[in-house]
């Protein structure tokens, strides 16, 4: 809806509720939107989804949701007054050059954000093959986000007035050139929107299959299967403030029969700042993160050794027994040659040495910030 005279008006009026979803709002000159009862500029959800679902090793589900906010903008003053209740969800509303007024006369007035949530689930199995071997790696992947989206006021000046209820202002920003007034009969919130986050990653691999090697006049076949996985959790939190800022002029916050509470607010004056209440509560907030990651290895196999190489081996059984002292002198390396023969022979004409492995290990690691 657009008015493009410059002394042009929008009216929006009722002597009963008005709702303003997800519209766009502009007037040249000046906007005046009034409900006797309760006024709602709020806002519509949309949702989009995506799933593939090969099977239950494979799959692509993506779910997202989403607000569409309302824009109301003006070059002269803007106007919002109900009788009852007002509520202001992901909306823009913005005074090139006039006074913004958002107001109740009897009920409250909550300028409050939007949302934004995704859900992704992935997972993917795949299978190779060698000739000998076999290998199997499975990934799975997950994340859920919820963000908020922030209301924005901004004018001349800006007003916000709940006659005789509360005031609450949750992950706003309002910015005025001059002054800000936030003024209720009971009681003032300025509060965070919270942005949550969380993922979770998977990943195993499983080897398994015939092995071979040639080493130092020793050949070795066998069979062995590894097994390696690797979990990621993470959790995040952040918050999305309310913030005033009244650039150039003076900045006023007050509760006349009730308290003014600020949850890591950010308030911001150009002149003076005043903050009036039963009780001032600056409250400050944290952000946390944690991370937990968990890895886990297994080995297993069996084979056998055959020499090929006697000489090699020969070679390689002198000098360890050499490496152990016993070959000093012409006696030491009489007797270190000795068992370093009957070593060869032995391995020599054993059919097979037998051999067997089995190893695992896990490791976990954790940590939080906040």
């Amino acid at each position: 809806m657009k008015v493009t005279g410059d002394n042009g008006r929008l009216n929006i009026q009722s002597e009963n509720d008005v709702t303003v979803k997800a519209a766009s709002l502009n007037s040249a000159g000046s906007i005046n939107i009034g409900a006797e009862k309760s006024l709602n500029i709020t806002t519509l959800k949309t949702q989009n989804r995506e799933h593939y679902n090969g099977n239950a090793d494979n799959y692509y589900r993506l779910d997202q949701t989403q607000e569409v906010g309302n824009r109301i903008s003006a070059k002269g003053n803007i106007r919002a007054v109900s009788g009852g209740d007002m509520v202001v969800r992901q909306s823009d509303i913005s005074s090139e050059s006039g006074k913004v007024l958002l107001g109740s006369r009897q009920g409250d007035v909550r300028i409050e954000a939007g949302r934004a949530e995704e859900r992704l689930e992935t997972a993917r199995k795949s299978t190779s093959r060698g000739m000998f071997s076999k290998t199997t790696d499975t990934s799975r992947y997950a994340h859920h986000i919820d963000n908020a989206v922030v209301s924005r006021v901004d004018g001349l000046d800006v007003n916000i007035i709940a006659q005789q209820g509360n005031v609450s202002l949750i992950g706003t920003q309002a910015t005025a050139k001059q002054d800000i007034n936030v003024t209720a009969g009971k009681s003032v919130l300025l509060d965070v929107a919270v942005n949550y986050s969380e993922s979770e990653s998977f990943h195993e691999s499983k080897k398994s299959g015939i092995t071979a090697s040639v080493s130092k006049g020793m050949a070795s076949i066998g069979y062995a299967r590894n097994k390696s996985q690797i979990d990621d959790d993470n959790q995040h939190t952040s918050v999305v403030t309310s913030i005033l800022n009244a650039a150039t002029g003076d900045l006023n916050i007050v509760a006349l029969e009730g308290d003014v509470t600020a949850n890591a607010a950010q308030l911001q004056s150009g002149s003076d700042m005043h903050v009036q209440g039963k009780n001032v509560y600056l409250n400050a907030l944290t952000e946390n993160e944690s991370r937990h990651v968990s890895q886990y290895a297994r080995s297993a196999g069996i084979g056998v050794n055959m020499v090929y190489n006697p000489k090699q081996v020969f070679k390689d059984n002198f000098g360890e027994q050499a490496n152990q002292g016993s070959a000093v002198g012409i006696v030491g390396k009489i007797f270190t040659t000795a068992e370093a023969a009957g070593k060869t022979t032995n391995q020599v004409f054993t059919p097979g040495g037998v051999y067997g492995h089995s190893q695992r290990s896990r490791l976990e690691k954790e940590g939080t910030q906040s």
